[in-house]
């Protein structure tokens, strides 16, 4: 793979993937902490769908490296998009207000073309295709600036341009591709066998889901919204190295110095913010007392941030160096699932959930037990 197209390519799927933490970044600068406690609930169960169902996808097909499995994934995806689509209706009419309702379907719309369009840049990467990969990085950036200008000014016509070009796009798709959507649904069997990938993912995205409700019940909307914003920021590294750009960086060791040297950038972006947003009070707080809670978050999520990606970049290595042993991989991260549950609970009933302000700290001690196994691995060699 050339240097211009691993860059495309990892510039085209980090706009891709971290699409709906673009919207709570640019909302925690406006200082709009309701509004992301409020999204964040009502994506929640989307994101844990979504999320649950890839099934590492990219990653292993960037590993086995076999062009085959994209149609496979790809059937499946619209499988459970069907499903997830058909339950989340009911779940916005519920409990959306009527003036949120078209943002928070156009939400719904994008994140579904963005979990489709995840494997199209996958397969382009592999495939070295340059020219799609930059026709793509175009339309994401497209629908960056948009949002962009949307969310400093709101207009509730702007959201039918949007709509009316995906759904353009995905009828082109269908048309060109002649997809068979009955034929997709006939094809699709039950698997008897335990799938311990599928598990794994299902549940680390259930804690997720777990935590996300459990923060906009038993917190006020200002404080949840706080955590929101400063979780989705410190666990963006982990995230985007252990579901995007991990095993790219495995197989392609060269590009590794320049990974660390972009990640000590955004750390040096996240202090600095730190230090604008509670010395020079930019973000307006209510009170002491939330701004003690979110410099609480800050600190320890920052800390935590750098063991996470410590420990998930082991986790990546096993994966793609040590494949007869992702079973027990899989295995164990159920294993730190319920570890993630438990501290959540154990928190709450000792000490409160004002103290949920260290749950990402505690969170990162605890994916350390990837090193830990990585570690056994290698010494029993």
């Amino acid at each position: 793979m050339k240097s211009k197209t691993f860059l495309l390519g990892s510039i085209n799927i980090l706009l891709n993937n971290y699409f709906y933490q673009f919207f709570i970044f640019l909302f925690f600068l406006k200082g709009d902490f309701i509004i992301i406690s409020e999204i964040i609930f009502l994506i929640a169960p989307l994101i844990f769908f979504k999320e649950s169902f890839s099934s590492n996808h990219r990653t292993l097909l960037l590993s086995d490296k076999r062009l085959n499995f994209y149609k496979i994934f790809f059937k499946q995806r619209v499988i459970y998009a069907t499903l997830i689509l058909i339950i989340y209706l009911f779940f916005i009419n519920y409990f959306a207000k009527s003036e949120d309702t078209l943002f928070l379907i156009l939400i719904v719309i994008l994140m579904k073309f963005m979990w489709f369009n995840e494997l199209t840049i996958t397969n382009h990467e592999i495939n070295s295709d340059k020219k799609k990969i930059i026709g793509n990085l175009i339309l994401l950036i497209i629908l960056y600036m948009f949002f962009t200008y949307y969310i400093f000014l709101p207009s509730k016509n702007l959201l039918y341009i949007p709509i009316i070009i995906i759904v353009f796009l995905a009828l082109k798709y269908i048309y060109m591709n002649k997809t068979n959507f009955l034929y997709i649904f006939k094809n699709f069997k039950i698997q008897k066998k335990i799938d311990y990938k599928l598990l794994s993912t299902i549940s680390i995205n259930l804690v997720n889901l777990i935590w996300r409700i459990s923060f906009f019940v038993l917190l006020e909307k200002e404080y949840s919204g706080v955590l929101f914003s400063v979780f989705a920021l410190m666990s963006f590294p982990s995230s985007l190295y252990n579901n995007t750009i991990g095993m790219l960086l495995e197989t392609q060791n060269k590009y590794k110095n320049a990974f660390k040297s972009i990640l000590m950038i955004y750390y040096f972006f996240i202090l600095y913010l730190m230090y604008y947003i509670f010395v020079n009070k930019i973000v307006p707080l209510n009170n002491s007392i939330l701004s003690n809670f979110s410099m609480t978050v800050g600190l320890f999520s920052f800390v935590g941030s750098l063991i996470m990606i410590f420990a998930i970049s082991k986790r990546i290595k096993i994966i793609n160096s040590k494949k007869l042993k992702r079973k027990i991989l899989f295995q164990t991260d159920i294993m730190y699932s319920i570890i993630n549950v438990l501290s959540l609970v154990i928190v709450y009933f000792l000490f409160g959930s004002y103290f949920f302000s260290v749950l990402f700290f505690i969170s990162s001690i605890s994916s350390l037990i990837y090193y830990i196994y990585y570690k056994k691995l290698n010494h029993g060699e």
